[in-house]
């Protein structure tokens, strides 16, 4: 069963470009990861949703990590 992946935001080590991505299930498609910036090349930085993270690590603290949210 496709576990969906938290939103994730890509931002450009070298430009202005930055994306955010809402992959649909744990197999990505084009689109939904990058690596390298598509406008110059440069490396790209990964992050996962600050809310999302922020979520599970209450969830973890008040001991209900299976919650669906």
């Amino acid at each position: 069963m496709p576990v969906r992946p938290s939103p994730m935001i890509f931002s450009c080590t070298r430009c202005p470009w930055k994306t955010r991505t809402h992959p649909k299930s744990d197999a990505l498609m084009p689109g939904d990861y990058f690596d390298k910036c598509p406008k110059c090349g440069a490396d790209v930085s990964n992050q996962c949703d600050v809310a999302a993270s922020v979520i599970g690590k209450i969830k973890r603290i008040i001991g209900f990590p299976n919650l669906p949210y």
